[in-house]
């Protein structure tokens, strides 16, 4: 069993690299943007990743350096000003 396996994976592989002749012209616009397309879309999957890793970590961080902040933080008391209506 094994080796149907593994002269399939053979032969599928020297088929895919290996093909015959190819009667079209890819241009430099089209590979240029092929290119840029494929590095864009890797770019976007890797900004992402690190977005969804980062800020949890950070968020960790900030918390571990200042754990009595959250506690202590109070709201500052409103001024006189603050309270009075505005005229109309």
């Amino acid at each position: 069993m094994a080796s149907k396996i593994q002269t399939f994976t053979a032969t599928l592989t020297i088929a895919v690299f290996m093909p015959g002749i190819a009667y079209a012209y890819i241009g430099p616009g089209l590979g240029a943007g092929a290119i840029a397309s494929v590095l864009g879309v890797l770019v976007a999957i890797v900004v992402g990743l690190f977005a969804i890793i980062y800020y949890p970590v950070k968020r960790a961080l900030r918390r571990s350096r200042q754990p009595d902040a959250i506690a202590t933080k109070q709201e500052a008391p409103k001024s006189s000003a603050d309270t009075k209506e505005q005229p109309r």
